[in-house]
């Protein structure tokens, strides 16, 4: 079969045109590495006004809302917050919450490092005109010495981590507290949510997609409670690649990562859809 006729029998995905994204706009990305892939693609045409991911890439809902909490809040960071490995000749110091650039051997330049790293998010974010916050997994890692569900397992012991699916209501409660934050603190603010097409094969095939569908049911009844505005929206780059697309020469070698074309092509559709 051609590409022609493939693209004739596929099915397409209805993009809902918003048009809110100016020159003058300020962007703001949290999330999976997909949104970092569209805040690349904005620098690469020249909008220079974007900003992504300031304590890292975080896949799972949980977490990001806590980092969403601290930026927009300007919570500063306390030495309880510090997970502390020792090692036979050492010690090094772990915010879990966060990327795994976010450790030191030194615990004070730490807090002082992510201290200035929350400022310069939570001055960013006040100026910003759209919030991108994008999905990438259900899967969460608990971390047992401290009880929490962790945004990075900073190549800490795997016997210190646990591993589990979140229930859609918890993911529910998380997205529909973003949306609480955002609209209380920064009324003005377009918040847009999308799900990573990325697959987690190594959660397995299965799995990843009970993790997409977790995602997918837990965001679209929040976005059902919140169809009275129109400052929350939902861009479907997920479905357009898995469905619209739905073929693996769209994706890497890897079978997990879209290709830049696929990239191309989304980006593609998202300006359709907000750009000016």
């Amino acid at each position: 079969m051609s590409s022609n006729d493939r693209s004739e029998r596929r099915v397409h995905i209805e993009f809902d045109s918003k048009k809110s994204i100016y020159n003058t706009s300020n962007l703001f990305f949290m999330g999976s590495c997909f949104g970092e892939e569209i805040h690349k693609k904005m620098i690469e045409i020249g909008h220079a006004s974007s900003i992504s991911n300031p304590f890292g890439t975080i896949f799972h809902p949980m977490p990001l809302l806590e980092n969403l909490e601290r930026i927009v809040l300007n919570k500063p960071c306390i030495a309880q917050e510090i997970f502390t490995q020792i090692n036979v000749e050492s010690e090094s110091h772990h915010h879990l919450q966060f990327a795994y650039r976010f450790h030191n051997a030194d615990k004070t330049a730490l807090i002082d490092h992510i201290n200035q790293v929350t400022g310069a998010a939570h001055k960013q974010l006040n100026s910003s005109s759209h919030l991108f916050i994008t999905l990438g997994t259900a899967w969460h890692y608990q971390h047992l010495p401290t009880n929490q569900i962790v945004g990075n397992c900073h190549k800490l012991p795997q016997a210190q981590f646990q591993k589990f699916l979140s229930y859609q209501a918890e993911i529910k409660q998380a997205i529909h507290t973003m949306c609480n934050l955002v609209k209380a603190h920064l009324p003005n603010l377009q918040l847009i949510f999308t799900i990573s097409p990325v697959k987690h094969l190594r959660d397995g095939l299965a799995e990843n997609l009970a993790s997409k569908s977790t995602l997918i049911s837990a965001l679209h009844e929040c976005l059902a409670e919140n169809s009275n505005t129109e400052t929350i929206v939902y861009f479907p780059s997920y479905e357009f690649v898995t469905e619209e697309l739905n073929d693996w020469s769209f994706f890497r070698d890897d079978k997990m990562h879209p290709t830049p074309e696929t990239i191309d092509l989304v980006f593609e559709k998202f300006s359709q859809a907000y750009r000016n």
